[in-house]
């Protein structure tokens, strides 16, 4: 199991910013997140996670209580601007409060039981300064203790249209500089008479042709 370590790991201990895509979108994913545990950056908690919807979920965010910090992400924007955030996670009982923050900006959300499945939600809007910035999320409240997972947060200039889950799936694998290899992020039950190899470049094929457009609306 070293190698997947191996794969996953150094992007965590390096804490590169997130540069945006070409459209100017940030995705925040669990490679390029910190932990601000008490005030000192660690390694956050990444665990697999099976989608059962097929999409290409490798790893998440493990839930953090709001009395261990926050999970932050840096990010070197050549731009200011007004940013739509979405939040993919997934939440196994009741729901739970968070924030996202940057600077003194706070959104403030609950996310509701998803039955462990991930989901979508829009949470508001950032005013986003050039060059360097810290966004911040964190757990505030919760039900019996249990609080979500993170897949991603994905910030989006507000002339951009919204994104769907496999949009979102698809651009995180196409941000891995690290990947696993390909077999780990099949959907985990599969007939003896699927071709994974096939199956695999089809996912790879569509990532290759995904195409940005602004909104029109």
């Amino acid at each position: 199991m070293h190698w997947i370590f191996a794969a996953l790991f150094p992007l965590v201990l390096q804490a590169e910013p997130v540069s945006p895509f070409p459209n100017g979108a940030l995705l925040l994913d669990p490679q390029h997140a910190e932990w601000n545990k008490n005030g000192m950056l660690v390694p956050p908690k990444l665990q697999p996670f099976p989608d059962g919807d097929g999409f290409d979920t490798d790893v998440v965010l493990a839930p953090v209580l709001p009395s261990e910090g926050a999970l932050i992400w840096k990010t070197n924007l050549p731009k200011a601007g007004r940013y739509l955030v979405t939040l993919e996670f997934a939440q196994g009982r009741h729901g739970n409060g968070f924030e996202i923050s940057a600077g003194e900006q706070v959104l403030r959300g609950f996310v509701p039981d998803t039955r462990r499945g991930m989901a979508l939600q829009e949470v508001g809007a950032l005013d986003l300064l050039q060059g360097s910035q810290t966004i911040e999320i964190k757990n505030t409240t919760t039900i019996e203790n249990t609080f979500m997972s993170i897949g991603a947060v994905y910030l989006r200039p507000a002339t951009l249209r919204e994104m769907t889950r496999p949009e979102i799936r698809a651009a995180l694998a196409q941000s891995k500089t690290h990947q696993i290899p390909k077999e780990l992020r099949l959907p985990g039950v599969f007939s003896d008479h699927i071709d994974k190899a096939a199956y695999a470049r089809r996912i790879v094929e569509q990532i290759e042709q995904l195409v940005y457009e602004p909104a029109t609306r």
